[in-house]
């Protein structure tokens, strides 16, 4: 066998062997075929799913436009160098990306990663509320959360309110540091609007108590209201005795007793202060669902239960107190029934902040009082109108006058800006009037000023 027939074998066997490692061969009489494998397609690398931002929001009884502070830096302050602030936006929401009226200095949140502080002015009632706070983890700042900050305890808080049982309750998954009560009570689920409204209901019961028990107690009616102290007196509270029910006479005894209101008020004093209160918590429906009803008995509180605890501050044994012990559940109803129509003061750059006066048949002149400016009492009203995202004026004037009952009350208004209000008549019971405001700026807003006039000292 020569050279050239062993090639040919050899070249034969080898194309054989690859043709058989690559599945060819078999009896359909069309040869073998070679399969070549296909090239694999790379895996695309996968898009990063960018991580959600959280909208945060202020409530009071409704919107709280308001300047929030962030504690950035972990310390339990808020005016550190590395904290941050922002305003909120018209709706009291705020966080990266949110579109608010003002400037950010720092960063604004995007998750709910740092203690939060707020002071604004409530949307719904036009009131001004401070010191709100909120614990890591919250994405809604509000009376309750400024409770739960304060004692550091959800459940604990949510138990000691009464959440938890009764037909009252909230349902099980319902995070009071997560759930807005001014949208919840706009849901199209009827249960978050049901929890929603009950949670602003305990909202306004906070923010009432607040009124009463902060520690500059000498302050008018209509000046804002801070929730610091009502937090840590409510929070020592619990932590004793594992109550909090604003409805039970001895859990508002005791954080009036831990108030400066105690100061030169005696035992029996404070007992008919907490009488009353929890008259008015015993009246509030458990549920309030709209801002309307949000408005009236937060001014049934703030301009019919608040004066009364004044009066009864004012000195002891009160002359008052018969009066006062008389008030009925139904009186406080009616009281928030005469708020129904009320309307929201306009939230523009300037507001003017509803106020607060008494016309009495004692003093020099009985059933008239004068009011000129910020440095005696009674103010004038523009001394507790509002800056938006930026406080309460002190500062500004008064351009005109109207009595929304001139056959009951007439208010006119002097060159100098002096206000002057008298009863008309026999007229007693609650009234108002109206005035157009000037700020320092020179924008100008409308307030409303109630009269109550009493046929008693």
């Amino acid at each position: 066998m020569n050279s050239n027939h062993l090639k040919k074998m050899f070249l034969s066997a080898a194309i054989a062997a690859l043709v058989a490692s690559c599945g060819g061969g078999g009896d359909s009489g069309g040869g073998n075929v070679v399969t070549v494998p296909p090239t694999p397609t790379p895996t695309p690398t996968p898009t990063p799913t960018p991580t959600p931002t959280t909208i945060f929001s202020a409530v009071g009884g409704g919107p709280l436009l308001a300047l929030i502070s962030i504690d950035i830096d972990g310390n339990g302050g808020f005016a550190d160098a590395r904290d941050a602030t922002t305003p909120t936006s018209m709706t009291g929401t705020f966080g990266r990306g949110v579109s608010v009226q003002g400037a950010v200095i720092g960063t604004a949140p995007g998750s709910p990663s740092y203690r939060m502080n707020a002071y604004g002015i409530d949307a719904t009632t036009g009131l001004g509320f401070g010191q709100m706070t909120a614990p890591i983890g919250a994405t809604v700042i509000s009376p309750l959360s400024t409770l739960i900050d304060a004692h550091g305890n959800q459940n604990s808080v949510r138990n000691a309110l009464g959440l938890s049982t009764g037909a009252a309750a909230l349902r099980s998954d319902t995070n009071l540091l997560t759930l807005n009560p001014v949208d919840g009570r706009r849901s199209s689920n009827a249960m978050v609007a049901e929890d929603a409204a009950r949670i602003t209901s305990v909202n306004l019961q906070l923010l009432a108590l607040a009124a009463v028990t902060k520690d500059t107690t000498g302050d008018p009616i209509d000046t804002s209201v801070t929730l610091r102290e009502v937090s840590q007196y409510l929070a020592q509270v619990i932590n004793e005795t594992g109550n909090a029910r604003l409805s039970d006479k001895a859990v508002v005894l005791a954080a009036l007793k831990r108030s400066r209101i105690s100061m030169g008020s005696p035992d029996a004093g404070l007992d008919a202060m907490a009488t009353l209160l929890v008259k008015y918590f015993a009246a509030i429906p458990e549920r309030l669902s709209d801002d309307a009803s949000v408005r009236a008995w937060a001014y049934a509180f703030r301009f019919y239960v608040l004066p009364e605890i004044a009066i009864l501050h004012e000195g002891w044994p009160n002359p008052a107190l018969a009066r006062i012990e008389a008030i009925t559940t139904a009186d406080i109803e009616a009281a928030a029934r005469s708020f129904a129509s009320a309307a929201p003061p306009a939230m523009t750059n300037y507001i003017g902040v509803p106020d607060y006066r008494e016309l009495r048949p004692g003093g020099l002149t009985p059933y008239r009082i004068g009011m000129g400016g910020c440095d005696t009492r009674p103010h004038s009203p523009y001394c507790n109108d509002w800056t938006l995202f930026a406080g309460m004026t002190g500062r500004g004037g008064i351009m005109s006058v109207e009595s929304g009952a001139p056959g009951a009350l007439s208010v006119s208004l002097s060159t100098e800006g002096y206000v002057t209000v008298s009863r008309r008549g026999t007229f007693t019971g609650l009234t108002h009037f109206t005035y157009t405001g000037r700020s320092p700026d020179g924008s100008t807003s409308t307030g409303t000023v109630y009269v109550r006039v009493r046929d008693v000292p």
